[in-house]
């Protein structure tokens, strides 16, 4: 399954999916992430403040834009890291 966002004003939320991928090509201010497993997310160059938070999920990774606009794109894949609230 695939999603392509323009403006999120919240929240995206990605809940019990597998093999799912989520395209964002304006501003996103929070990715949330929740038992899924292979998720692959592409974020614009408006996106890059974006905040993921996950739970229970795997095979995440984050596609990010080159610098320049000819450049391949940039992949890397998150790890569990805790922050204290």
């Amino acid at each position: 399954m695939a999603v392509v966002l323009m403006d999120v004003v919240a929240t995206c939320e990605i809940v019990n999916c597998n093999g799912v991928e989520v395209q964002c090509q304006g501003s996103t201010p929070k990715i949330s992430v929740d038992n899924t497993t292979g998720f692959q997310l592409y974020l614009s160059k408006n996106s890059l403040e974006t905040s993921i938070t996950m739970a229970k999920s795997s095979e995440i990774n984050v596609l990010l834009p080159g610098a320049e606009a000819s450049d391949d794109w940039v992949w890397t894949s998150l790890f569990y890291i805790i922050v204290p609230a």
